[in-house]
């Protein structure tokens, strides 16, 4: 009778140590797999933060690039309509998406604070580049179809002098520009800089 109570009790305990020991070994397992997770969250947030990084590297390029040529169409001439066509038309092709691409992606976080302010504010000075020029191209139209109007009206409706007009708007469009250019090229560099270091 005790017979098949000793096996009973060695099957039990030889169960038991066996389920105790793959506990033991899922435990070892499981350690081992949540250190390799989290060393693979950290290379896909570095991945992210290089991919981001390079397409804002590529942004800056581009936008530098057009505002360059922008600058030479930034100036006086003749009172045509298509005056800041050349303009609008650079504007148009103007990107801005890399920053917003950052904050998506969750990056901000691995940026210091002075490459934050940098890269904020050119995205920024690009889309207030982008804006003054496109106003200034509307409100030229506007001018010129407006001149155009009065020409045919009675003599005593004034408008406003297109040369001056022009002038201003020149005068702006030119500044946004040169600070875009300039606030372009200090990201490059903050951007160089970083990359070369990581």
């Amino acid at each position: 009778m005790m017979g098949w109570f000793s096996d009973f009790t060695f099957n039990l305990l030889g169960t038991g140590l066996g389920f105790l020991g793959a506990q033991l070994i899922s435990s070892k397992e499981l350690k081992t797999n949540k250190v390799a997770q989290e060393q693979e969250k950290i290379k896909i947030q570095e991945d992210t933060k290089e991919a981001c990084l390079k397409y804002l590297k590529d942004e800056l390029a581009v936008n530098l690039q057009l505002l360059q040529k922008m600058k030479v169409f930034a100036t006086e001439g003749p009172i045509i309509q298509s005056l800041f066509e050349p303009l609008n038309s650079g504007s148009n092709h103007l990107r801005c998406s890399a920053w917003e691409n950052i904050l998506k992606q969750g990056v901000i976080p691995q940026l210091n604070d002075d490459e934050i302010m940098h890269f904020r504010s050119n995205d920024r000075n690009i889309i207030n580049c982008t804006f003054i020029i496109q106003i200034h191209s509307s409100n030229w139209r506007r001018i010129k179809e407006w001149k155009e109007w009065a020409d045919i009206q009675p003599p005593n409706i004034r408008l406003v002098n297109p040369q001056y007009v022009m002038s201003q708007a020149i005068k702006e469009i030119r500044e946004s520009i040169i600070n875009s250019i300039n606030s372009t090229n200090s990201c490059l560099i903050i951007l160089n800089r970083r990359l070369s270091s990581d």
